[in-house]
């Protein structure tokens, strides 16, 4: 199963799925991480905050192409600090969107 967003081909399958996360421009450039909630083990996934053109408007997001199933904690961490944070179901074949702005 594929997704699409404008200029981007999330290519999903049956155990994963994709999150989007929208930020304001002062994250451009930042690490987005993201992990199953609860689980400090767990593998951490981490994409690049970068400016996209969408409908003709500039936006600024984080882009998980393909990531398993689960309930994911996504921080953005400053200075050992979480600056913002967010819990989010990924569940297969689908975009699950956190909106920061």
């Amino acid at each position: 199963m594929s997704g699409r967003m404008e200029g981007v081909i999330l290519d999903l399958d049956p155990e994963s799925g994709a999150i989007v996360v929208y930020t304001k421009k002062n994250l451009r450039g930042k690490n987005i991480e993201a992990h199953i909630a609860g689980d400090m083990k767990a593998k951490v996934y981490r994409a690049n905050v970068i400016e996209r053109t969408i409908n003709g408007r500039q936006e600024f997001s984080a882009i998980f192409p393909r990531i398993p199933v689960g309930y994911y904690a996504v921080n953005y961490w400053e200075s050992s600090k979480t600056k913002n944070s967010g819990r989010i179901t990924v569940s297969a074949g689908s975009v699950s969107e956190l909106d920061w702005r």
